[in-house]
């Protein structure tokens, strides 16, 4: 009995990868911690950077504070599928490219805003363009042989855990000494440097998939709602998400308030969020 020979599959899934696969996952990971460093510096500061531009009352800041927020929440998942499209299409390194500089400019002009009209601009061009932590688990994944795809997930996921976890803590230091404003220069300096050391350094042999039609994002998300082990898990998910979302815009504000006068209100509020980070990877 005689079988046909399987056909050859692309490079980006039949494991075929660089020699220089190690530096390439090494670099990525430094990438990742650098940009989730970048997003910490300014997370933990929102509220107060509103009060800076002339927000008031502290209604309106709480307001603003979850507006901001969520308008970049809701415009990365508006356009998290596109860019996974054009991944599949283009390759996975673009994608990271196009995330951590054009995520480095768009932070490092939120330093120069006036007003919050213009801060809701940049937020929303942010969830726009970034994603960071989507386009490197695929890059990852494209450039690692099979056999390390676990270790190599779990060395990009403990980079993103070191990031959060120390960014709002850095971050704080930073904006105690040179302002809100300088500290999303610096953010923004970060991204853009991350985004050239992915440039440089990681080599991806991608190889466009055939023509056979993916699925759709409407076409996944139906499957993944119909699914009884997926839809849970999803919920559980959002619930997650959604319990730290509603904390994060009003703890700077919370922290400020209970302060002393003549405290450190921004190292402060970046240890807190540093803190919630730790715990967090900790029970994970």
């Amino acid at each position: 009995m005689r079988f046909k020979p399987r056909p050859a599959l692309p490079s980006h899934v039949s494991g075929e990868v660089s020699p220089s696969w190690r530096t390439s996952l090494y670099v990525t990971c430094f990438a990742q911690a650098t940009a989730m460093l970048a997003f910490g510096f300014v997370l933990p500061f929102l509220p107060l950077y509103l009060k800076e531009i002339g927000v008031t009352p502290e209604s309106a800041v709480v307001f603003w504070s979850g507006a901001l927020v969520t308008s970049t929440g809701v415009s990365l998942a508006i356009f998290s599928p596109i860019w996974g499209a054009l991944a599949d299409r283009h390759g996975r390194k673009l994608m990271v490219l196009r995330a951590m500089l054009i995520g480095g400019l768009i932070i490092a002009l939120m330093g120069l805003v006036q007003n919050v009209g213009q801060f809701l601009i940049l937020r929303i061009l942010q969830g726009m363009f970034t994603g960071t932590i989507a386009a490197a688990t695929a890059l990852v994944a494209s450039i690692v042989p099979r056999e390390r795809l676990a270790a190599s997930m779990g060395q990009l996921q403990t980079s993103v855990y070191v990031g959060i976890a120390a960014g709002p803590v850095m971050g704080g230091v930073i904006a105690q000494v040179i302002g809100i404003r300088g500290t999303f220069f610096v953010a923004g300096a970060m991204l853009a440097a991350g985004g050239i050391f992915v440039w440089q350094f990681v080599h991806e042999h991608f190889t466009p998939p055939s023509t056979t039609r993916p699925l759709s994002f409407s076409e996944s998300l139906r499957l993944g709602l119909r699914s009884r082990t997926l839809m849970p898990l999803m919920v559980t998910l959002l619930l997650v998400q959604l319990s730290t979302a509603i904390v994060f815009p009003i703890l700077p504000l919370f922290v400020e308030r209970i302060a002393s006068a003549g405290d450190p209100v921004k190292l402060y509020a970046g240890l807190a969020f540093g803190l919630t980070a730790v715990f967090s990877a900790v029970a994970a």
